[in-house]
């Protein structure tokens, strides 16, 4: 076996490692979700960020998916209208606050937010967890 098979091996099983500790963070997670869904309440999902937006694409309306998502895809984040633009977006204190009102996020007790972002240090991604509080 190459290093770099082997490197990619050991990084996966490493992978593998840290969402088996994360078990217990995962299971509240997806009881949090069942409750939200048995009481006819909406997951929402965002991804406050350029690539991130991909990840609430991805829950949206896939055959044979959950259908109470919300998939929060703010155009103003979004790469299609350019990368410059979505950084600069992302980066602006207090602009999750308008896209969450907009979408309506937060009005209810007992509702889910799904953050999907690869790093969590953009100020779209931290004011989402501030909101979500």
């Amino acid at each position: 076996m190459s290093t770099e098979t082997e490197t990619y091996r050991d990084g996966i099983i490493n992978l593998l490692q840290t969402i088996h500790e994360g078990t217990p963070v995962i299971e509240k997670a997806a009881e949090a979700m069942a409750k939200a869904i048995m009481d006819d309440k909406l997951i929402h999902v965002i991804g406050p960020g350029g690539h991130s937006n991909m990840g609430a694409e991805e829950l949206l309306w896939r055959a044979g998916g959950l259908a109470p998502i919300n998939a929060i895809l703010d155009p103003g984040t979004n790469l299609i209208h350019g990368a410059k633009r979505s950084n600069v977006i992302e980066r602006t204190p207090g602009y999750a606050k308008q896209v969450l009102d907009a979408y309506r996020v937060g009005k209810e007790p007992g509702e889910v937010i799904i953050i999907v972002n690869a790093y969590g240090v953009n100020a779209m991604s931290i004011d989402t967890v501030l909101e979500a509080k």
